[in-house]
């Protein structure tokens, strides 16, 4: 049976999507390899020098070459030959001139490169790769093999006639293609032929099929293949038996496109992906056996395909249907299903993966036609599919629920698998009083759900709940040292009461309308809340010694209440948001900010409002805006941080700094940084050890009315740049009288600095209280009526608003 791709032409997204991935880590080293590139050059020098002779693998590629001794006079030749190779490649291989995975060897340092290729020390490449016996085809050598139809066959002598049972073969050879080269290569034929006892040495491909039938690859040695061990294109009713893949090829056998095959009793050591399938069908892969902790088999668009009995790392379905897996043992990851459904899955066991379910395809349910027999770490994986009600029995590996409801998961103990409880598609259930170790409890597209006094640990995600999950309670769970504790990305979700510590993030709360409640989040290396969308409520939180206590980025209409961030390395930090209120939280000896605003465009309207909030005792300012417009920063206390009360800085515009007491700081009170248009008004800045307020020379058009700038060490205030408007303000160094009882100096206070600020109408009284002149007839007047006068005394002392004050410091 023939399905050939419709476009005619090879689909490997994926293989692309790997190579990228690997491409960057390998610039990412490239930043840090110049100084150990020529410190490694130099001491390789002196060790040719100063030692004996020591082998030295050329390699061109990141591939090796051949191994030569320092003494050997043709090492220079030799490196110049092999490095100025410039063979046509692949299509498949353009814009990638290294292995990508050279790096992972782990223990192989950088070394020098020349002409895009790499100079080993041979003891070095030794100590770190092949640590098992790989069978050898030693053969006659041959120089690269290609057919190109059925004729050259014939014409280069190969013995047979082609038929089912006398076979073209070609066999017992030893064949070196060098990079971006295949050893055989058979195009356009469907004559049988064999392909026997052959060693396929350093290459991009081994042996290359491209529409071909009845081929049969059996007991041959792989070695060194850069690319893909067998590649099949458009290739049916053909065998790969008994051979053996070694050092690090990308893929074993990679089918596209090829239908009706047999992949058989094949060792893949140190291959990354043994077996991909790419929209092939009806092929049997059976008692293959993978090492080292690799060897993948992927199922790309592939149906009714079996795999059967395979010992791997990772079995991946990818759109795949009415496939059937059966009596594997995959022995690091588990079976992933990728918006695959109907496969039947039987038998199997896993070791530390089971079901793996995509994040991505939430939107989706994909059922499956059988899934039995199954374990994980030894213990039954309990899949339960389309089923009301019940409770799942104790002692499962892994707990899945697919399309269920109405169904209780309790006191499950379950380690080591990467998804450890699933809900996909499952309302109405109740998860409860679990343990998980390195396993994540995962919703997709589940609702009206309860996640309660679980125990989560060592995972990715502590609990996860992906998109498309609506009105869940997440409560008095406890979920310590993983990436992330508690992960939200749903809608009108309770997160309550839980308890969260030393893990990577904390809860990261993402979606519409979710509300996070008398958490505690401690420790963690990162965040301890994260929010990111719209219209959530962050209410009555404990974030203590995280990186940031509460975070906020790219947020509507979001309130942050009643929290406590004490000890992290900013307390509250607001960035990219808008309609954010910040209202009646403490944020109290943090490492640098209080509360931050960052806002990045300070032209959008953002909105955001900073009110009634306590912020002492932080490492910089109790509240720090930059880059920020149209913030209110309104009726806080800013006491006791070690450099400003508040600081107003870089390309903001129209923000309010109004009702704040700044006092005991120890540099400014308010300090404005290149910050136009901001209005200041009656704030109490009182006992800083430096100024009440600071306007640097790139601050203007700014409006300074109705506060009180009060006994601050170095001076009140100063104006380094110009052009800002000072009023009513309350100096008490001013110098001046008020003889007409008015309320204000006579003569105007002139701010100290270049920028030559004054304000005409300095206060004699607090703003706010009754003016002097008022309160000196209501004197006069009740002392006319009171015997004695101790009570108008007393009411001139409790009003009159020159009485000295004093703010105690914390």
């Amino acid at each position: 049976m023939v399905i050939p791709n419709a476009s005619g032409t090879r689909k490997t997204s994926f293989y692309y999507r790997i190579l990228l991935i690997w491409r960057v880590r390998l610039i990412r080293r490239k930043r840090i390899q110049g100084i150990g590139v020529v410190v490694f050059v130099l001491l390789f020098s002196s060790l040719l020098l100063i030692s004996q002779p020591r082998p030295i693998l050329i390699c061109y590629g990141g591939k090796p070459i051949r191994t030569v001794t320092s003494e050997n006079p043709q090492l220079e030749a030799n490196v110049s030959l092999y490095t100025s190779l410039d063979r046509p490649r692949d299509n498949r291989l353009q814009d990638f001139d290294l292995n990508p995975f050279e790096e992972l060897r782990s223990g192989e340092g950088e070394v020098p490169t020349w002409n895009s290729s790499r100079i080993y020390l041979d003891w070095i490449r030794n100590r770190t790769r092949r640590k098992y016996s790989v069978p050898t085809n030693p053969g006659t050598p041959h120089s690269v093999i290609a057919i190109n139809n059925d004729s050259d066959f014939v014409s280069q002598g190969w013995s047979g006639t082609g038929i089912q049972s006398d076979p073209y073969r070609i066999e017992n050879l030893s064949i070196t293609a060098g990079y971006g080269n295949s050893c055989i290569e058979v195009r356009n034929t469907r004559k049988h032929f064999v392909i026997n006892e052959c060693q396929l040495n350093w290459s991009s491909y081994g042996i290359e099929l491209w529409n071909v039938s009845n081929a049969h690859i059996a007991n041959s040695t792989f070695l060194d293949i850069f690319n893909l061990g067998v590649d099949f294109w458009r290739v049916n009713d053909s065998v790969v038996a008994n051979n053996y893949f070694a050092d690090d090829p990308w893929c074993g056998v990679y089918l596209e496109s090829s239908n009706c095959n047999k992949i058989t009793n094949n060792t893949f050591a140190d291959t990354w992906v043994a077996t991909y399938m790419a929209n092939s069908h009806l092929n049997r892969l059976t008692n293959n056996t993978s090492s080292h902790s690799k060897g993948r088999i992927y199922m790309d668009r592939s149906n009714n395909n079996w795999i059967i009995n395979q010992t791997c790392e990772w079995i991946s379905l990818y759109d795949s249907f009415s496939n059937t897996i059966e009596r594997n043992q995959v022995l690091f990851g588990g079976l992933e299903l990728y918006a695959s459904s109907n496969n039947t899955v039987i038998e199997n066991r896993f070791q530390g993966g089971g079901l793996i379910f995509p994040l991505w395809y939430s939107g989706m349910i994909f059922r499956q036609r059988m899934v039995s027999g199954n374990t994980v770490n030894g213990k039954p994986l309990v899949y339960w599919q389309d089923q009301s009600g019940g409770s799942v029995p104790l002692g499962a590996g892994q707990v899945v629920l697919v399309g269920c409801s109405g169904v209780t998961v309790n006191n499950q103990i379950i380690s080591d698998c990467y998804q450890g409880i699933v809900l996909f598609w499952s309302n109405q259930s109740h998860v409860s009083e679990n343990v998980l170790h390195g396993s994540e409890i995962l919703l997709l597209n589940t609702n009206t759900t309860t996640i309660d006094y679980n125990d989560c640990t060592y995972s990715f995600s502590g609990i996860h709940l992906n998109y498309h999950c609506w009105n869940n309670l997440v409560s008095h769970n406890t979920c310590n040292y993983n990436y992330y504790s508690i992960r939200i990305y749903s809608r009108n979700t309770q997160i309550s009461d839980n308890f969260v510590h030393g893990n990577e993030c904390g809860i990261r709360v993402s979606g519409w309308n979710n509300i996070a409640v008398n958490n505690t989040c401690s420790d963690n290396d990162w965040w301890g809340i994260y929010i990111y969308r719209d219209n959530h409520r962050i209410l009555n939180n404990t974030c203590v010694f995280n990186k940031y206590g509460i975070y906020t980025i790219y947020s509507e209409n979001t309130s942050i209440s009643g929290n406590i961030c004490k000890a992290n390395e900013i307390g509250i930090n607001v960035k990219g948001d808008k309609e954010i209120t910040v209202i009646h939280n403490v944020c109290t000896r943090n490492a640098d900010n209080g509360i931050y605003v960052y806002l990045r465009n300070p032209t959008w309207d953002r909105n955001v409002t900073i009110t009634q909030n306590l912020c002492n005792g932080n490492g910089n300012s109790g509240i720090r805006l930059s880059n920020s417009s149209n913030v209110e920063v309104v009726e806080n206390r800013c006491v006791d941080n070690f450099s400003h009360g508040i600081c107003v800085a870089y390309k903001g515009v129209n923000n309010t700094v109004t009702g704040n007491e700044c006092t005991g700081n120890e540099e400014d009170g308010i300090k404005l940084i290149n910050h136009g248009n901001c209005t200041i008004t009656y704030n109490l800045c009182f006992g800083n050890e430096r100024r009440g307020i600071f306007i640097d020379d790139e601050s203007s058009n700014n409006t300074i009315h109705w506060n009180v700038f009060a006994d601050n060490w170095v001076g009140n205030g100063i104006e380094l740049g110009g052009q800002n408007d000072f009023d009513y303000n309350l100096w008490s160094d001013y110098q001046g009288s008020d003889w007409n009882f008015d309320g204000f100096g006579d003569t105007p206070y002139f701010v100290s600095g270049p920028g030559e600020g004054c304000d005409p109408h300095p206060l004699m009284q607090w703003p706010g209280a009754v003016p002097a002149s008022i309160v000196m007839v209501l004197t006069i007047a009740m002392t006319s009526f009171v015997i004695g006068g101790s009570i108008a005394i007393a009411v001139f002392a409790v009003m009159n608003p020159l009485e000295p004050r004093t703010v105690p410091r914390r």
